[in-house]
């Protein structure tokens, strides 16, 4: 019933081309609330086995072997009253070397993994309740660091968030990477994301997104430990009375919503924690679902399925499930995990923006065959850059983040953005929720994807090869007669921006979206399309659809003009 694991971003987008794609879709056009875990930090937070070896340590070194009621070994006793060794094992364990010499070690760490929060749970004698989760875990250097830099995963996120189509994300995580992600990704990141740690917050603003963090948050943490310390859940105890406490009333209402009446993408989350199954289980009581569901109300990042996966995709579809198991299954496990299905959530979110505006562009001259065409070649740009990511995701998305910037920058501004990791988004919002502002761009931003589907067209053609140069907002488009830098930009006022304000010394095309102004007799020379001598030249899209009456005849016009040959 599991799909072939997709390792990379490439097998990830064949998946969505083929058995995901309603899934796929659904997501580019917001429909998907995301619930994350610690699987999305997996490289940048301690794996649990490491935080039990920690929790061990802290314990076994604290030991006063002098004193016959030592609290600490007290406390290590239930600990190891929680593990499976045998009582012949724990009797030999010498406590005067470190626990990673133990040669028990690796056998009890792991069946400590399974009972990690009750662990986290059992009491020191003298100390506060939560000292093994707070400085057993080393909070404050660990999830609490502000330091620590985002992930490929929370820059993804960030960008979906600053996209528009990730409006509300659920997270058990501590750490505040997610947030670091959009605040490096957007100056003004307090108006784009809500942060919501206790129902108090749901009274602040509401941004673009908004990210709830409903076993609280150790940035707080540290900084505010009286108010927000108490709010860190991981000890079974306060997984279990989560559910029941009346300060989370209205956030467990909030989340059980979102669950009843959005669907659900699952990454890097076990769901194992019983105020999840709780919610879960309430939502389908008072918004059940039924199967088949298009699309599928809960998606799972995960290469197969596990028994608490399962048992929420029985709480979402109810008696169908017993039904309809195989189909369910099949539909929810994408077979990836979360690096993988992040970067080709952000790919394919783009292109299918892109494929969504060519149909907003005036052009009488195309069928519907045509415009699908367009489409097409868009899309295989999207599976080329999928085959650049490789298996090396961190050195992939910076480039891709500066080249989408750039870009739009360009188009927008006629000058590339200049900042690290700073991100313009080609809309905030779906295109088919933006285009219902007057204000939106709609036939500009459709001409400029119809431009980005005619240089894919003769790259995947092999007329010439095309590449983005990240840093400077243009393309470099290679021919038989040799280099050209090729920009986009909107109109006239961003073409003379970009003109003025550049020292051209080599072969450039400027792509107008929109057709051109005439320029008066004292602007940059104004002659339509190549000119045959080093310098400018330019030609319009809008300009090229007036006189196609196909998408080849657009295409052999786009050669012509821009002296691509």
């Amino acid at each position: 019933m599991n799909p072939p694991p997709a390792d990379t971003t490439s097998e990830v987008l064949a998946g969505f081309e083929s058995r995901f794609t309603e899934f796929a879709d659904a997501f580019a056009t917001g429909q998907y609330v995301l619930w994350l875990g610690s699987g999305i930090s997996r490289d940048r937070m301690p794996p649990v086995p490491d935080l039990v070896r920690a929790v061990l340590e802290l314990l076994r070194s604290k030991i006063d072997p002098a004193d016959p009621d030592c609290r600490f070994q007290a406390a290590l006793n239930k600990v190891l009253a929680l593990s499976s060794l045998s009582h012949e094992a724990k009797a030999a364990l010498d406590l005067t070397v470190p626990v990673e010499k133990w040669p028990v070690e690796g056998d009890l760490v792991r069946s400590l993994v399974n009972n990690y929060s009750q662990v986290l749970g059992v009491r020191v004698a003298n100390e506060e309740p939560d000292y093994l989760m707070w400085t057993g875990l080393d909070v404050p250097n660990t999830y609490g660091n502000r330091d620590i830099e985002p992930d490929v995963e929370h820059l993804c996120i960030g960008i979906l968030m600053l996209e528009g189509v990730v409006d509300s994300a659920v997270t058990s995580n501590w750490d505040g990477l997610v947030e670091k992600a959009v605040h490096e990704l957007c100056p003004d990141a307090d108006k784009v994301l809500r942060v919501v740690v206790d129902s108090e917050d749901f009274r602040r603003p509401s941004g673009r997104s908004e990210l709830i963090k409903f076993h609280g948050c150790a940035i707080r943490a540290v900084e505010n430990q009286t108010k927000y310390r108490p709010m860190l859940i991981a000890q079974e105890k306060q997984i279990s009375g989560w559910s029941v406490q009346p300060a989370n009333a209205y956030m467990r209402n909030k989340l059980q919503a979102l669950v009843g009446e959005r669907n659900t993408l699952v990454i890097g989350l076990s769901l194992q924690d019983a105020n999840m199954h709780t919610m879960f289980a309430a939502s389908a009581q008072d918004l059940g679902r039924h199967w088949p569901a298009q699309p599928p109300a809960l998606v799972l990042s995960e290469q197969n399925l596990q028994p608490r996966h399962e048992m929420a995709l029985q709480f979402i579809y109810g008696d169908d499930f017993d039904h309809n198991e195989g189909d369910i299954v099949s539909s929810a496990v994408l077979g990836s995990w979360a690096k993988p299905t992040l970067l080709a959530l952000v790919l394919w979110t783009l292109t299918e923006k892109l494929a969504a505006l060519t149909e907003h562009v005036p052009t009488p001259g195309l069928s519907k065959a045509d415009v699908t065409r367009l489409k097409v070649d868009l899309r295989r740009a999207r599976t080329t850059l999928g085959s650049l990511v490789g298996e090396e995701p961190s050195g992939f998305l910076p480039t891709l983040i500066s080249a989408v910037t750039a870009t739009m920058s360009m188009f927008r501004e006629g000058r590339a953005a200049n900042g690290d990791r700073t991100y313009m988004p080609l809309t905030v919002s779906p295109v088919a929720r933006a285009a219902h502002s007057p204000d939106f761009p709609a036939a500009s931003l459709g001409r400029f994807a119809i431009a980005l589907s005619m240089l894919s067209r003769g790259h995947h053609a092999s007329d010439w090869a095309a590449a983005p140069e990240p840093m400077a907002g243009s393309f470099r488009v290679k021919t038989g007669a040799g280099d050209q830098e090729v920009f986009l930009v909107r109109d006239t006022r961003e073409s003379l921006e970009l003109e003025l304000s550049h020292d051209f010394d080599a072969a450039v095309v400027v792509i107008h979206a929109d057709r051109e102004v005439p320029r008066s007799t004292r602007s940059p020379r104004s002659a339509y399309g190549r000119n045959g001598s080093t310098g400018v030249g330019r030609f319009s899209i809008e300009e090229l659809l007036d006189d196609s009456g196909s998408a080849d005849d657009l295409y052999v016009a786009f050669k012509m003009a821009g002296g691509f040959k």
